[in-house]
């Protein structure tokens, strides 16, 4: 009985390892700060890394170029 106790802790911790390895990066850990803090506005290069760090992490995620802006 010890030991069905035993391997059933053990599975219970590589799952929930499995779990967090899942997880995709958040904003506050790309950036350094949560979107909405006072005084702190990610530009553009920085949201557009943060996406391609999703697309990469994730294969439910898939970047496509539609043209350009008027601005080039």
């Amino acid at each position: 009985m010890r030991t069905f106790g035993l391997i059933r802790s053990l599975l219970l911790c590589v799952f929930l390892a499995l779990g967090a390895l899942a997880q995709p990066t958040t904003p506050k850990e790309h950036f350094g700060f949560s979107p909405g803090d006072d005084y702190k506005l990610a530009n553009y290069d920085q949201i557009r890394s943060y996406f391609e760090k999703l697309a990469s992490e994730s294969d439910r995620i898939r970047i496509t170029d539609l043209g350009q802006t008027s601005e080039g």
